[in-house]
């Protein structure tokens, strides 16, 4: 269900993308809103579930994963199929492997991009050579290595 949004609830979710640890008070000097206008807006996006949930934006380089890459999956559904593997579970135990951060189930020539982060290349080699060529279901897959991130999610503005 689409939640009506105006303005200054997309303004709260700007400042609350860069910093969701800030205080109500803090919002509203930001925001040049009320601070209770900026508590009810904020209690309403949650309990519409425009927010899900509050996370940290970790640095992965400082924790020693300074390898970041993308694989993507082409799926063979036939053999999922004649094996009588749920594809939800399949999906499920892709997303569990090690180093995988983010999942995605997309159309065009792949099925699956995984967003993975490593120490080195020794630990992505054992996550393809080692764990994707060996499972059943998975068809080929592709690599790419991120050179530099540009952008973070939280960075990019809510507003019109």
């Amino acid at each position: 269900m689409l939640v009506c949004m105006d303005e200054r609830d997309r303004l709260i979710l700007d400042v609350l993308r860069k910093n969701c640890k800030l205080s109500t008070c803090k919002i509203a000097r930001l925001t040049n809103l009320p601070p209770t206008s900026v508590y009810y807006r904020v209690k309403k996006l949650e309990s519409s579930g425009v927010i899900r949930r509050y996370s940290a934006v970790l640095d992965e380089a400082k924790m020693g994963l300074g390898l970041s890459a993308h694989v993507f999956v082409k799926i063979n559904a036939k053999e999922l199929r004649e094996q009588g593997a749920s594809f939800d579970q399949f999906l499920l135990d892709l997303y569990s492997l090690p180093g995988v951060q983010e999942m995605h189930y997309v159309t065009g020539r792949y099925d699956v991009v995984l967003k993975v982060a490593f120490k080195d290349m020794q630990e992505l080699n054992d996550l393809l050579v080692d764990r994707l060529k060996r499972t059943a279901g998975i068809e080929s897959t592709e690599t790419t290595l991120t050179l530099k991130k540009v952008t973070n999610a939280e960075e990019i503005s809510l507003r019109q």
